[in-house]
């Protein structure tokens, strides 16, 4: 069996997306125990259907704590929104028309 417990919508500004944060649930391998895991769903409106699922990311037990603390700290939370934009994050030199990539630990430095 197979069930959800949604913790909140975000509505996007245009009306026609948002992001679903829910909880789903089903039945273990052992069969008695259901087994949750967190997901983010980024869902969009049609008129001929409602809302579906444009994708889904699940979040492993083991990242929901990270994923709190960034959400929560100074340089990830909503509230800081206005500090966000004050930050840069130095970008390569474009060489060509292709694109540019950013090495993850570049980012990471960058950011701290």
């Amino acid at each position: 069996m197979h069930s959800q417990t949604i913790l909140n919508v975000f509505p996007a500004s245009d009306g026609h997306s948002r992001l679903v944060v829910a909880v789903e649930k089903s039945d273990s391998k052992a069969g008695d125990e259901q087994s949750g895991r967190l997901v983010l769903r980024q869902e969009t409106f049609s008129s001929a259907v409602g809302w579906f699922t444009q994708s889904c990311i699940p979040v492993e037990p083991e990242q929901v704590a990270g994923l709190k603390m960034m959400l929560t700290s100074t340089h990830g939370g909503v509230e800081n929104k206005q500090s966000l934009t004050k930050q840069s994050v130095p970008r390569p030199r474009v060489r060509g028309t292709g694109p540019s990539v950013l090495a993850f630990d570049q980012a990471v430095h960058a950011a701290g």
